[in-house]
């Protein structure tokens, strides 16, 4: 696993038989704002440090994955994501408002009106001229999704803060329950058809809430597997998909957040899921307590 730390917490790729995908855009009430307005960007065709073996080995696409043996920094909030930070506008929101995170299964010379005009209050949904096999809205992995969020240090800005810091905390719902966004395949179906529409990433961030600037970072993991490319048999890393927002939170409270997690934590992609299996990325937090975070098996 990878020894430094990070922040609070997805991605994608072109082909349309993959349905990878990244996190590119905030909705504050239930109000929408411009895809990658507060969320950094990724860059595509990059090549991390440490590139895998056989299918993996490549430059990655805008919507790849980021497995635990890239950039540190490409765990915390994606690939390259510092170069787009000082060009990412910041987010100013109040402690105790809702926040919705919206995924995409396109790169961005692919998006149209249609991605962004969705019913039912969606922040993006698939464009059938563009992905005609996939489902109305986007899908995700099976495995857990799950919002993070981390501080930023005093004397640094959110706009050069690279997520680094032991500072990292899953948030839950005021009632206590987990928000497994994404616990089960396909939200509990195996197809991609209508039926395989993925549950919306709605969150309160809670009232307890320290003021300050912060990433908010929402992350979707896929487990890890084996694979045969070209004749060859390999193991394939677990996949993390996920995206950074910056935002700046006006709160009546002052302080620091309770401690959290390093990136070193959040991966967990070799645990045994079994009736004690706990998401990696730590307990939730609602603001008062802290929750286990355990799927539904």
């Amino acid at each position: 696993m990878i020894h430094s730390s990070l922040i609070v917490a997805f991605a994608a790729l072109l082909t349309i038989v993959h349905g990878h995908y990244t996190f590119i855009r905030l909705a504050v009430n239930g109000k929408w704002h411009a895809p990658l307005q507060y969320v950094r960007n990724h860059t595509d065709g990059y090549w991390e440090d440490k590139t895998p073996g056989g299918y993996s080995n490549r430059a990655r696409e805008y919507t790849w994955w980021v497995v635990p043996s890239d950039r540190p920094e490409s765990m915390r909030c994606g690939r390259d994501n510092m170069a787009w930070a000082n060009k990412t506008e910041v987010l100013n929101v109040r402690a105790g408002d809702q926040i919705e995170f919206a995924h995409l299964e396109a790169n961005p010379y692919q998006w149209t009106d249609v991605n962004f005009n969705c019913a039912d209050g969606r922040g993006t949904c698939n464009d059938p001229t563009i992905f005609p096999f996939y489902t109305s809205y986007p899908y995700f992995h099976p495995g857990p999704v799950v919002v993070h969020i981390s501080k930023v240090p005093d004397g640094k800005e959110v706009q050069s803060y690279d997520g680094s810091g032991e500072h990292t905390l899953g948030l839950t719902a005021p009632n206590g329950k987990s928000q497994h966004f994404g616990w089960l395949p396909r939200n509990d179906t195996n197809g991609y058809g209508a039926e395989a529409v993925s549950g919306r990433i709605i969150f309160t961030l809670p009232k307890e809430t320290p003021k300050g600037q912060y990433l908010l970072r929402a992350a979707s993991v896929w487990h890890a597997q084996q694979y045969t490319y070209q004749g060859v048999t390999e193991r394939r890393e677990g996949q993390l998909y996920h995206s950074c927002a910056q935002i700046n939170v006006d709160s009546d409270i002052i302080g620091s957040l309770p401690k959290g997690m390093t990136v070193s934590d959040l991966m967990g992609e070799n645990m045994k899921v079994d009736d004690g299996y706990e998401y990696p990325g730590g307990q939730l937090w609602d603001g008062k307590e802290f929750h286990e975070d355990k799927p539904k098996l």
